[in-house]
């Protein structure tokens, strides 16, 4: 089965519609509820994952977000590569986590090639684009090689994902990891 990959171009906002977003924003139309509010309980879930680079797995995507938000002592996986590979498969392969998945979004606006979750943007470029798909792995694997394709295009020393990972979601049936499965989309 062919898996779809929807990439949006992003332009940035006009100043007055940036001024309707403000406004809103302080008569209070704009409220989020959360886990505070009575009654309140997850039944889907639409993954939201920035295109930044993991030293661990390779990228802080679909797969590896949720998981780790998913469950305490994230430590006991993340110091052993091996463990880390098939932890987060099945944590998200767990119907309280990955089953509620409806979308997936990739927020490639910026892509940081280096520094994980530091912020570092020297080694960041700008691409303007949100990424939608339901396969997270397929979108963790179109982030890789992205991320890849900037460090190569920039000069920055190369790096070894824990491809072991994406390998294990495809066993678990999460998604796939073959770019020859996957089609994208450019949307205009």
């Amino acid at each position: 089965m062919i898996r779809q990959i929807f990439i949006c171009p992003i332009r940035p906002l006009s100043d007055s519609s940036s001024g309707v977003i403000q406004n809103l924003a302080k008569k209070g139309r704009m409220l989020a509820k959360g886990p505070s509010s009575p009654g309140w309980s997850v039944t889907k879930i639409i993954s939201v994952s920035p295109l930044l680079n993991q030293d661990t797995v390779g990228v802080c995507g679909h797969l590896y977000d949720l998981t780790m938000g998913s469950v305490d002592n994230t430590l006991r996986f993340q110091e052993d590569p091996g463990r880390l590979a098939v932890a987060v498969p099945e944590i998200y392969a767990l119907p309280a986590v990955g089953d509620r998945v409806v979308l997936n979004i990739t927020d490639a606006l910026i892509g940081q090639y280096e520094g994980g979750a530091k912020g570092l943007l020297q080694y960041s470029t700008v691409l303007n684009q949100l990424w939608f798909s339901r396969d997270p792995v397929a979108l963790d694997t179109l982030a890789l090689q992205e991320l890849d394709r900037e460090r190569r295009l920039l000069g920055a020393p190369g790096f070894k994902p824990n491809l072991e990972l994406y390998t294990n979601a495809v066993i678990l049936q999460l998604g796939v990891n073959d770019s020859n499965r996957v089609e994208v989309n450019h949307l205009r």
